[in-house]
């Protein structure tokens, strides 16, 4: 590195696991150390695992080409395989390790404002939580495979922000302050710890920490007056370690690096007033536009808090997800505008205007990450009267029946199934009454605010949703499908012997057909819709989609499940193999009666779902339980949670 960091290293040595992705790194003073490093990773690896490297990939780097090295590796009977001179694809995957961790260090040191001498902590913290992301090979994070438990990120925070660390009671005197302040640089590899920096290149570890994570405790002018200008040769060490084919861990191994999970305890709760004063002068300057993503969310991918109204969007204290949800609403305007929705019109009187209302959603791909953040303008539709404002309101919806039965069709037949997401849908349907609603909030007219609009077009929440059935209906016939009898959300159509299937979920389509014919639909649909070809499907309605070496569509919830697990406050629930006790209806007893049954029928509400689209397992215990709505015992709401339980055991 060209700094020197705050231990007074020079150096990373990168260790690389090729199965599981997992990386260590050292930091070195010089780069003789590489040996004594490589010796103390073998002797961890095979202490871990029973079993010694088989395989260390590296380039032609002196420092582990020398004769000292080769002789200790052939002793060993370790595989040294080097890269060709300037061929670096050649370790593919070490290569791009060392990227990303150059990449995300330099990011951390720059969103925290911090010196460049403090290039090791943001390199350790960086691998701490690279190991913590999913990658694309297992689909699994590098620190689940490496240690045979999923990791824990609750301790997450964010680098380089301001921490008050408590310092215990025989440390200070009656009158001293409980904590000192200091910067959070990362997570202790040796205890369950947090380092925090204390000036005078001090670090101290500690437990119990409280943390001011916005904004970052120094500005750029301090940052540079603090940055150390003494510089040497940049250098990265990189070593990928490959392992045999059939590498696996037995269950109940020990990590190496104990998990991370501080925890403050309720006696030691720091307050304001037992905060010690800044020894850095904290900026005046105000934080200018929107900061970037922060790395601990990346890092921990649960579902955010979504708002209810345009209000919440503009109190949201997070100034990067009350941005996006903003650059939403903008979206969502600019395709009603395209569409030409409405137009300014003076309220005719005697004509009752309807308001409307924005919704937000955040859409999650398969995995629980967040795809999009989307935006709808919604009509308060529920004020129009029937028989001025609408006449017939009726949409059909596709059944899970048919679903199923679609992707058993399209296994059987060889077909590829490609998801369809149509744009604004319901701004293609037609009026066949005068609707007049208010302007949306955030985006009234200067000038015009008297004004109402005068709807063109369909608009979401209106009693209209069949005017964009009726509509992709019209348009799917006219490109020569057939509207099923069985459900008219299904369409078929036969090309020159190929058959093609289009299920209508709204604004989700599902086509399933042979490559060219598929891409032909969607050229045609492109010519009257604005959509995005979302590929072939792996998600849809809730459902994981996977399609098998054999062809076969295997289903589940697992997503679902997962929010139904957190909503009963089940994560830490014991597994169960089976839903329900044999004996459960042997053992009728006169237990309490629940005070109340709102939760007991809102869980077995949520399992009657499950078992319906992809759970038949459940169905008989479920069904049993729901006998039990109106006066559901406590041995009832435990069988409720065993059934939570079972899912959660097999949800994938």
């Amino acid at each position: 590195m060209p700094t020197q960091s705050v231990s007074g290293k020079y150096y990373i040595l990168t260790f690389v696991d090729d199965y599981s992705r997992y990386s260590m790194i050292y930091l070195l003073s010089k780069k003789d150390e590489v040996l004594s490093k490589l010796k103390e990773y073998i002797a961890m690896t095979r202490n871990k695992f029973g079993r010694t490297l088989k395989v260390l990939r590296s380039d032609n780097g002196g420092e582990y080409i020398g004769k000292e090295i080769e002789d200790f590796l052939k002793e060993q009977g370790i595989v040294h395989q080097l890269t060709v001179p300037y061929s670096p694809q050649q370790n593919g995957v070490s290569e791009r390790k060392n990227r990303t961790l150059i990449e995300m260090t330099r990011c951390l040191l720059s969103e925290a404002n911090l010196p460049q001498r403090f290039w090791a902590e943001a390199a350790m913290t960086a691998t701490y939580l690279q190991n913590r992301l999913p990658t694309k090979p297992k689909g699994k994070t590098p620190y689940e495979l490496w240690t045979n438990h999923k990791p824990n990120l609750s301790h997450i925070r964010v680098f380089g922000c301001k921490a008050y660390a408590y310092i215990q009671k025989q440390r200070r005197g009656k009158l001293d302050c409980k904590a000192v302040e200091g910067i959070f640089l990362g997570y202790d590899y040796r205890s369950k710890g947090y380092r925090i920096y204390l000036g005078d290149n001090k670090i101290m570890i500690r437990r119990t920490v409280k943390f001011i994570e916005n904004p970052p405790p120094y500005d750029k002018n301090e940052a540079k007056e603090l940055q150390n200008q003494d510089e040497t040769t940049q250098q990265l060490v990189e070593l990928e370690l490959k392992h045999e084919d059939n590498h696996s861990m037995e269950e109940g191994e020990i990590n190496e690096r104990t998990e991370v999970n501080p925890c403050e305890d309720d006696e030691y709760e720091l307050s304001n007033s037992q905060i010690q004063t800044t020894q850095h002068k904290r900026s005046e300057r105000k934080t200018k536009g929107i900061p970037p993503e922060r790395f601990a969310f990346f890092a921990n991918p649960e579902r955010i808090k979504e708002p209810k109204s345009w209000n919440d969007v503009l109190k949201m204290e997070n100034p990067y997800e009350k941005q996006k949800w903003i650059e939403s609403t903008k979206e969502e305007m600019k395709s009603l505008q395209k569409n030409e929705t409405w137009k300014l019109v003076t309220p005719p009187s005697g004509k009752k205007v309807i308001g409307c209302r924005w919704t937000f959603k955040a859409k999650y791909d398969s995995k629980g990450n967040i795809e999009r953040y989307k935006a709808r303008l919604v009509a308060q539709g529920f004020s129009q009267k029937f028989g001025t404002d609408y006449d017939e309101t009726f949409a059909p919806v596709v059944t899970y029946t048919t679903i199923r039965t679609f992707l058993a069709a399209a296994a059987y037949k060889n077909l590829n199934v490609t998801h369809v997401d149509i744009k604004t849908a319901f701004l293609h349907g037609n009026l066949e009454d005068e609707v007049y609603m208010s302007q949306p909030e955030g985006y009234i007219e200067a000038g015009q605010e008297q004004k109402v609009c005068k709807l063109n077009k369909a608009i979401y929440g209106l009693k209209a949703a069949r005017a964009w059935h009726l509509k992709i209906g019209e348009s799917l016939i006219k490109y020569g499908f057939e509207q099923s009898k069985a459900d008219p959300c299904l369409f078929k159509f036969a090309n020159n012997g190929n058959p093609m299937y289009i299920i209508v979920y709204v604004d989700d389509l599902l086509i399933a057909g042979k490559d060219e014919d598929i891409r032909k639909i969607i050229k045609e649909l492109q010519e009257e819709y604005e959509l995005k070809n979302l590929g072939e499907v792996n998600y849809y309605l809730g459902i994981n989609i996977e399609r098998t070496k054999e062809g076969n569509f295997a289903l589940n919830q697992k997503n679902k499940i997962e929010e139904i697990v957190e909503k009963f406050n089940l994560k830490g629930a014991k597994p169960t193999n089976i839903p329900m006790d044999p004996n459960y209806l042997k053992q009728e007893g006169e237990d309490d009666l629940l005070p109340n049954n709102t939760q007991y029928r809102k869980a077995v509400g949520a399992l009657l779902y499950i078992a319906t689209v992809s759970r038949p397992d459940i169905a008989v215990a479920v069904n049993i339980l729901s006998r039990r709505n109106e006066k559901p015992r406590e041995r009832d709401w435990n069988a409720v949670k065993r059934i939570i339980r079972y899912l959660k055991t097999t949800a994938e």
